[in-house]
């Protein structure tokens, strides 16, 4: 079975940090796997999710080298995406 059929399985799928910056940032190994699988995602319409941690996790390295075209990336598909959602984390835990 391929990525695609794998992917078709899924209701909804958490997408971590490190898989965004090989998207946005077009890494040469991963970036092409990782456009492959957001392709699919948006074509399956799998609910998509990331975390608002991703947001402060992915932005200061582009400011720092001063590379808003990045920023304005990151920004854009974490937040403005149709197909991402971004969650809220939160250290609170109910208790039985």
């Amino acid at each position: 079975m391929g990525l695609s059929e794998e992917l078709e399985k899924l209701g909804s799928i958490f997408i971590d940090t490190a898989p965004i910056i090989y998207y946005i940032g077009a890494h040469p190994l991963f970036g092409p796997l990782m456009r492959r699988i957001v392709d699919i995602l948006e074509e399956r319409n799998v609910e998509t999710f990331s975390s608002v941690v991703t947001m402060t996790e992915v932005l200061p390295k582009p400011v720092k080298a001063g590379r808003r075209d990045l920023v304005e990336k990151f920004i854009s598909f974490l937040k403005y995406s149709g197909s991402l959602g971004l969650i809220d984390i939160s250290a609170n835990k109910s208790r039985s």
